[in-house]
């Protein structure tokens, strides 16, 4: 409890009756209680941990990302490699529609891409794409055949298999070098 302020002066209350000193050491011990402003602490940091990380975290953390790239990357070279042949069959495969509707227009197979993109048959620009080149190699003016081939622009690299594909629809594969009709079907 808290003494008023009139019991400052020594030895005297407020009606004058002399106290002795143990009222002035109760008020003395009150005042210790209260703070000071001119002696005013900072607080500590709720969080009162060192800033940053550590020379040896940082170390861990870069060899599990290290790790876990050294895992993921192949996958992802191979993934890209698996898409560009799936690209590249899709492709032979449209060859076949674009064939057929051809020669119901003009009569003959076509013996260029350009003559297919021309009508509108196969897309502008994706006869050498997603790592693949494509060739049409029939003669001119054929009614009864054409075939086209497709194969890798760096093999091994963005693909494994090179493709051959005829009138009958059928696609071919090699891996040793160009396709022809005598390789295996897929």
């Amino acid at each position: 409890m808290l003494l008023p302020l009139y019991m400052a002066t020594e030895g005297s209350d407020r009606t004058g009756n002399s106290r002795d000193n143990r009222s002035m050491k109760v008020f003395s011990k009150e005042m210790d209680r209260i703070p000071d402003p001119s002696r005013r602490v900072p607080k500590a940091l709720p969080n009162s941990c060192p800033a940053g990380f550590s020379l040896v975290e940082l170390l861990l953390v870069v060899s599990i990302i290290g790790i876990i790239a050294s895992l993921a990357i192949p996958s992802l070279i191979e993934s890209t490699k698996a898409a560009n042949e799936a690209n590249a069959i899709a492709y032979m495969r449209n060859w076949t529609t674009a064939q057929e509707l051809y020669k119901n227009l003009k009569g003959v197979y076509a013996d260029a891409d350009e003559q297919l993109t021309n009508l509108g048959l196969i897309g502008k620009g994706s006869s050498d794409s997603h790592g693949y080149t494509f060739s049409l190699d029939n003669p001119p003016g054929s009614q009864y055949t054409w075939w086209g081939r497709a194969w890798p622009n760096t093999p091994g690299g963005t693909g494994y298999r090179y493709f051959f594909i005829d009138n009958t629809g059928v696609i071919r594969w090699s891996t040793t070098g160009q396709a022809d009709a005598n390789d295996p079907p897929l």
